[in-house]
C-alpha cells in the first residue's frame, strides 16, 4: 500500500520545482559613454532571480546601417566568459547579420540570484548632422519575457553642456521618466514589464562630435522635433486612454455609489420615534395577521402568513382544529402500532363573523374545495392533494396573495419620496451598468468590467432606498416592541405574566413575527402554573380534541401548529 503512495510523492516532489520555475530581473542597468569619435561604449548590467534551474541567456542588439558592434564580451563580477562553440556554463557565442548582432551566454543557475555583464563598443553610434549630433539607440529589446522591478539608461556624454543644448526623448513604457543634466542623460522606468522596449534619442550640439562613420551634411533638427512631437502626441493619448481605463471604471461605479448612498441617507432611513416604547403587551387593537405582515415585511406575504391567517380563523371560531389519536401500524404492523396525533380542520356553520375576501378564499378555495359539507377534513389528506396538484395550489397562493394585500393596506406604507429615490438609485445603477459596454469598446480594457459589477451591485442597492410613512414607522415601532415582548416575557420580573386567555392570540401574531417557536416554549415553562388558576379558561378554546375536551396540553399544541405550518408550506412551495 506504502509504495504508490510513496511514488505519488515524489513525483509530486520532482514536478513541483518544475510547475515553480520562473526568474525576474531585479534590477536591468545600461551604462552607455558616448565618445568623440561618434563611437559609444556599452556596459548592460542585469541582476536577474532565479527560482528554479536555467542555463542560457539570449540578447539581440539592432545595429542600424553604418554602425557596427565590436569589442564584445560577457562576464560576472567574478568570471569573464570565454566565446567559443557548444554551450558550456562559463561560455557564449555571437551570430551577427547586416542589421543585429545575437549574443547567447551559458551558464548554470539554480534558485540563486546572478548578475550578468554584457559590454561592447558601437562604431557610428552617432550621427553627425549638420545642426546636431543624434544618438538614436535602442537599449532594451521589446522582445524579452522578463519582467524587472526598476530599469535605468545613463547615456554620459562626451563633454559637459549648457543647459537647453541638449534634448531627449525615451519610446517605450509611458510611465518612464527623463531627466537632463550637464554631462549625462537618464532615463528610468519602475518597474519595466516584459515585452516592453526602452528607446533614447539625444540631441546635442555637433561640436562635440569630432567625427563619426554617419556623417551627413543636412539640417535635421526641426524634423526630428516634428515627429518626436506627433510621436509625444501619440503617447500623450495613449497615456490619458490609460489613466481612463484606470479611472473611469473604478470612478464611475465609485461616484455612482456616493449618489447611491446621499439617496439613502436622506430617502432610505426609516422615521426616528421620539422615546418609542421598549415592549407592548397586547397587539395592535384591529390588525390582522396578514396586515401586521404586509407592515413588516415591505408588502411580502409567505406561506407562514397564510398560516397565520388560518389560526387568526380558528382562534375566532370560523374553524375548529381537531387533534385526534389514531393508530399508525409500525413496519407494516410488524412491530404492532403507536398512537400519533393528527390534525383535522372543520368549518363552523354557525359562525356569523364579519370574513374579509382573502379569508373567504383561504376557506372556500384553499382548504375545503370540493370537500364534503360536515365532515373534517384531514390536513394530512391537504396535503398529499397539494402534492399531487402543486400547479393548481400555487395559483390559489397567488391568487390569495392578491386579495391579502389588498386588505393589508390599511396604512400607506411607503413615503413617496423614497420611492422616487428608489427610482433615481436604480436609474444611476443602470446607467453605470450600460456605461461598461461603451467603455469596453472605447478603452478595449477588460477593467471597463468593473463598471458592470458596480452597476449591477447599486441596482441592488437603489432597492434599499425606501422608507414607510410616519404613520407606518410608528406601528412598526409597536410591533416590533411587541414582538420584544413575546421573546423576552419569561425574563420580565417586572411584567406580571399574561392572560390566559391571550396565548391564542399571541401565537397567531408570533407565526407572523417569526418568533413562534419561542412562544410556544414558553408556554410550555408557564401553562402548567396557570393552569386552573383561572377559573379553568382555556388559553385555546376552538382547537379540541377529538373527544370535545379542550386542547390545553402543551405538546399538542407544539404538534398542531408544527402541522399546519408544514402543511401549507408544502402546499405552496
Amino acid at each position: 500500500m506504502w509504495r504508490p503512495a510513496l511514488a505519488v510523492m515524489m513525483l509530486v516532489w520532482v514536478m513541483s520545482p518544475a510547475q515553480a520555475k520562473s526568474y525576474y530581473l531585479d534590477r536591468a542597468d545600461v551604462i552607455a559613454q558616448v565618445r568623440p569619435d561618434g563611437s559609444m561604449h556599452v556596459q548592460e548590467i542585469r541582476k536577474v532571480v532565479f527560482r528554479g534551474s536555467f542555463h542560457a541567456f539570449d540578447r539581440t542588439i539592432p545595429v542600424p546601417l553604418g554602425a557596427s558592434i565590436h569589442d564584445l564580451a560577457v562576464r560576472e563580477p567574478d568570471l569573464a566568459y570565454r566565446e567559443e562553440p557548444g554551450e558550456t556554463p562559463g561560455t557564449f557565442v555571437k551570430r551577427v547579420t547586416r542589421s543585429s548582432v545575437t549574443i547567447s551566454w551559458f551558464y548554470a543557475a539554480s534558485n540563486e540570484t546572478r548578475t550578468f555583464i554584457l559590454e561592447y563598443d558601437v562604431a557610428g553610434a552617432v550621427i553627425k548632422h549638420a545642426d546636431v549630433a543624434e544618438l538614436y539607440w535602442q537599449f532594451i529589446e521589446p522582445d524579452h519575457s522578463w519582467k524587472a522591478n526598476a530599469s535605468k539608461v545613463t547615456i554620459i556624454l562626451p563633454a559637459r553642456v549648457s543647459e537647453g543644448d541638449v534634448r531627449a526623448w525615451t519610446h517605450g513604457p509611458l510611465h518612464g521618466e527623463i531627466s537632463l543634466h550637464p554631462d549625462r542623460v537618464e532615463l528610468v522606468c519602475d518597474p519595466l514589464p516584459s515585452h516592453t522596449m526602452v528607446e533614447a534619442r539625444v540631441t546635442m550640439p555637433a561640436a562635440l562630435i569630432s567625427s563619426s562613420p554617419r556623417t551627413d551634411h543636412r539640417r535635421a533638427l526641426p524634423g526630428i522635433l516634428t515627429q518626436e512631437g506627433k510621436w509625444a502626441k501619440r503617447a500623450n493619448l495613449l497615456r490619458i486612454k490609460a489613466g481612463a481605463s484606470l479611472f473611469l471604471p473604478l470612478g464611475l461605479p465609485a461616484a455612482g455609489g456616493v449618489i447611491v448612498f446621499v439617496l439613502y441617507w436622506r430617502h432610505g432611513r426609516e422615521y426616528e420615534e421620539e422615546n418609542p416604547p421598549e415592549y407592548v403587551r397586547e397587539p395592535l387593537e384591529g390588525w390582522k395577521p396578514h396586515e401586521a405582515a404586509y407592515l413588516w415585511r415591505w408588502g411580502t406575504l409567505t406561506p407562514r402568513d397564510m398560516t397565520a391567517m388560518m389560526m387568526d380563523l380558528v382562534r375566532r371560531g370560523a374553524l375548529r382544529l381537531i387533534v385526534k389519536k389514531e393508530a399508525k401500524p409500525m413496519l407494516g404492523g410488524l412491530l404492532g402500532e403507536k398512537e400519533e396525533e393528527a390534525h383535522y380542520l372543520e368549518r363552523v356553520t354557525d359562525f356569523h363573523g364579519d370574513l374579509s375576501p382573502a379569508e373567504h378564499y383561504l376557506i372556500d378555495q384553499v382548504l375545503f374545495a370540493g370537500a364534503p359539507e360536515g365532515v373534517p377534513m384531514s390536513l394530512k389528506a391537504f396535503a398529499e392533494r397539494s402534492r399531487a396538484n402543486p400547479t393548481k395550489v400555487r395559483s390559489h397562493f397567488r391568487h390569495w396573495k392578491t386579495l391579502a394585500k389588498m386588505e393589508a393596506k390599511r396604512v400607506p406604507l411607503t413615503a413617496p419620496d423614497s420611492e422616487k429615490a428608489m427610482s433615481v438609485g436604480m436609474g444611476v445603477g443602470f446607467l453605470v451598468f450600460v456605461s461598461s459596454f461603451a467603455l469596453f469598446m472605447l478603452l478595449q480594457a477588460p477593467t471597463a468590467f468593473v463598471s458592470a459589477f458596480g452597476g449591477m451591485a447599486m441596482m441592488v442597492g437603489g432597492t434599499n432606498i425606501r422608507r414607510r410613512t410616519p404613520e407606518a414607522a410608528i406601528a412598526l415601532h409597536r410591533w416590533q416592541a411587541f414582538r420584544r415582548y413575546l421573546r423576552d416575557f419569561s425574563r420580565l420580573r417586572d411584567y406580571p405574566p399574561p392572560a390566559i386567555t391571550l396565548w391564542e392570540q399571541y401565537l397567531v401574531f408570533a407565526v407572523t413575527l417569526g418568533v413562534a417557536d419561542r412562544v410556544i416554549e414558553q408556554f410550555q415553562e408557564l401553562y402548567p402554573r396557570m393552569e386552573g388558576g383561572q377559573a379553568g379558561v382555556s388559553p385555546f378554546p376552538h382547537w379540541a380534541m377529538s373527544d370535545g375536551s379542550g386542547l390545553g396540553d402543551a405538546a399538542s399544541i407544539g404538534s398542531a401548529f408544527s402541522s399546519l405550518t408544514s402543511t401549507l408550506t408544502t402546499a405552496t412551495s
